[in-house]
């Protein structure tokens, strides 16, 4: 698990906690009815995604963290 604080509009801060996690499931994932959308994306291309700083930041960390293999 890691975490940031950033401000996603003036005056609106949020605090970031992302989990990781390695899926080694043979099904397809699937979303709830709470959801629009599930994507799985390659490390590579988070850069290019439009979201805040702070979740690639935590992104990143998680992939320096976890165990290689």
């Amino acid at each position: 698990m890691t975490h940031a604080g950033c401000e996603i509009f003036p005056h609106r801060h949020v605090f970031v906690v992302s989990y990781g996690a390695r899926y080694l499931g043979s099904r397809q994932p699937r979303i709830s009815h709470e959801h629009k959308e599930l994507r799985l994306v390659p490390y590579e291309e988070i850069p290019g995604l439009r979201m805040p700083d702070a979740y690639k930041r935590t992104i990143n960390s998680w992939r320096q963290m976890r165990p290689q293999n």
